[in-house]
């Protein structure tokens, strides 16, 4: 009888949310707390939710979250009211600082990731960094309760406040529990002196970030297994070659290392030639002047073969692409188990650049989609005459170990009037 009872209700109910009059959230509410979906232990229930307000990909850099992530706080109130006591739900307060006043104070004592990521910026225009939502930074930092801390693509302004708030006055140096750390062009010198991380493990410093004390630096961080460093002009105190390596041997477990180098990097000569050991690399991209990346790469002691490798060097001569460049190609290749199936080939060749792309390859059609495990480019100091340049990338393809190619391709440019230039593209599908 109770079951009949039940169904009634909820075809009457149904019928309102229909009829759209009245208060549909409540309509909707009641139908869902008849239908039985309150059985679940809350414990369960909690953990279910929280698999749906993972932000995108779920690990740094993180993505926004998706549209109605938060609608299963419509079902009914028992979800509701799971949800409220369920802190770790809240963890993440969104990516605008319109959705931390919304959310902030649902999180509770969990340790939250703060992102800003510039995603819906416009809307934070009227949002002052003031009040309770500078109150609840504050608290956080008090409380050692933050667990990431991104800030990309946002204006320097907004990520300089945040960052000083987040800062502890006095002189002590306190543990941090942060784990994740990205941080555009601001000055992070006050902020990595008051703490230490020993948890930090990723690391992403983007172009203009300015530090008065890389030896500091390298002090604070001794456990990341992600570092990107983009250094360029607009650093005030550019670390040394002996300080960057420094750094790299402060963090043995190093597994990716992305640096960009648009300046010079002072050297004063540590007299060290001991390597710095990252046995650990699985993911190495420089990009640099070639003498700064190859003085680099010589004290790296790193796997024989990781799994991606990317190098971008220029300020190069010709001998420097096939006297060094070209050598390293062919001796990496040749350590890399990956060339006994078969090697893909792109090259690519202008007047200045030269670049192959090596990828694991099965077949003569086609690499093996996103097996492309090293590309190496090289610009030249001095734009070279169309057949110089092509002679170059013949010389520099020369150096990939062609009995294993089962596939290439490549553009280059073509001996064309200017007003007609073009490229032609080169394919062969078989062993070279």
């Amino acid at each position: 009888m109770g079951r009949e009872i039940n169904i009634d209700h909820i075809l009457h109910l149904e019928k309102q949310i229909e009829g759209g009059a009245g208060d549909i959230i409540k309509f909707k509410r009641a139908r869902n707390s008849l239908l039985n979906i309150s059985t679940v232990p809350p414990e369960i229930l909690g953990s279910i939710f929280l698999w749906n307000v993972t932000p995108a990909g779920g690990l740094p850099p993180f993505g926004p979250l998706p549209k109605g992530t938060y609608n299963f706080l419509l079902v009914c109130r028992h979800w509701s009211e799971v949800a409220s006591r369920t802190p770790e739900l809240w963890s993440f307060w969104g990516n605008t600082l319109e959705k931390w006043s919304r959310w902030y104070k649902r999180s509770g004592t969990t340790p939250v990731d703060l992102v800003l990521n510039g995603y819906g910026v416009m809307d934070d225009s009227n949002i002052p960094l003031d009040g309770p939502i500078r109150d609840a930074l504050r608290d956080r930092a008090a409380c050692d309760a933050i667990r990431s801390l991104h800030l990309c693509s946002i204006k320097t302004s907004l990520a300089t406040s945040i960052l000083s708030t987040l800062t502890t006055d006095g002189e002590d140096v306190r543990r941090s529990s942060i784990e994740s750390i990205s941080l555009p062009g601001v000055d992070i010198s006050k902020f990595f002196a008051r703490y230490r991380f020993p948890k930090l493990w990723y690391l992403d410093l983007s172009t203009g970030v300015t530090i008065s004390s890389w030896e500091e630096f390298g002090l604070r961080t001794t456990a990341l297994t992600t570092l990107s460093l983009t250094l360029n002009s607009a650093v005030s105190f550019a670390p040394t070659t002996p300080q960057l390596l420094s750094i790299l041997a402060s963090n043995p477990r190093l597994q990716t290392l992305a640096l960009t180098m648009y300046t010079t990097l002072p050297d004063n000569g540590d007299g060290s030639t001991v390597p710095v050991s990252l046995r650990h690399l699985r993911n190495l991209a420089l990009m640099g002047d070639f003498n700064i990346i190859f003085q680099l790469m010589s004290r790296l002691d790193h796997p024989e073969s990781m799994s991606k490798i990317v190098l971008v060097v220029y300020r190069c001569t010709v001998e420097d692409i096939l006297g060094t460049l070209g050598p390293y190609i062919q001796e990496y290749i040749q350590r890399d188990g990956r060339f006994r199936y078969g090697l893909g080939i792109h090259v690519i060749s202008h007047n200045n650049t030269v670049s192959i792309g090596v990828s694991a390859a099965s077949t003569v059609t086609r690499p093996i989609p996103g097996a492309t495990f090293a590309t190496f480019t090289a610009m030249l100091q001095d734009e070279l005459p169309l057949a110089a340049a092509n002679k170059l990338c013949i010389d520099f393809v020369a150096h990939v170990p062609k009995e294993h190619v089962v596939y290439f391709d490549g553009d280059m440019t073509t001996d064309q009037p200017a007003e007609s230039s073009s490229k032609i593209t080169c394919r062969r599908t078989h062993h070279l």
